[in-house]
């Protein structure tokens, strides 16, 4: 006889805590973003990589590479292209500007073009591009010695 005036009871808390639940899960669902901005990610990425890699900028002799120093030749419109032909394909572009540190040795370049021209718009609202800035500090190679320079990078990669 306990049971069948409790079972009432039971039935109305466990509606409750469904309702409850489900106002919960509703409100944390609302307040989640799915949407992952990537963009400035992948505009790291790109630095790194050009940094890193023995295609692109870094220097290397007949042993090993070293990720993080420049070879002063590889920084040209020629080079550059070849080791981002994929730039084109995932919607980036990327302006280089180097200087030594005594400010002796300057040089600068663009690769894909057509994008960078869409970086004007990065800072609008409803921009289809995104901008990543960076400055590094590098060591490129001199005769036999390392020397010191600043390299600046601009990366603009078109969204959606």
């Amino acid at each position: 006889m306990i049971t069948t005036k409790e079972m009432p009871k039971m039935m109305f808390y466990a509606l409750l805590v469904i309702i409850v639940s489900m106002i919960i899960v509703f409100f944390f669902c609302s307040q989640v973003n799915k949407e992952i901005d990537t963009a400035l990610l992948e505009g790291h990425i790109a630095v790194n990589r050009m940094l890193a890699s023995e295609n692109c900028l870094a220097y290397s002799d007949s042993e090993r590479i070293f990720p993080g120093v420049l070879d002063l030749n590889k920084l040209d419109d020629n080079s550059l292209t070849g080791c981002y032909e994929f730039l084109e394909r995932e919607g980036q572009g990327i302006l280089l500007e180097f200087n030594s540190w005594d400010e002796s040795i300057s040089k600068e370049v663009e690769v894909n073009p057509s994008v960078m021209v869409g970086g004007i718009t990065c800072d609008l609202k409803d921009s289809k591009y995104k901008c990543y800035s960076t400055r590094k500090y590098v060591l490129y190679k001199d005769g036999d010695e390392f020397k010191k320079g600043i390299l600046d990078f601009r990366v603009v990669t078109r969204v959606g």
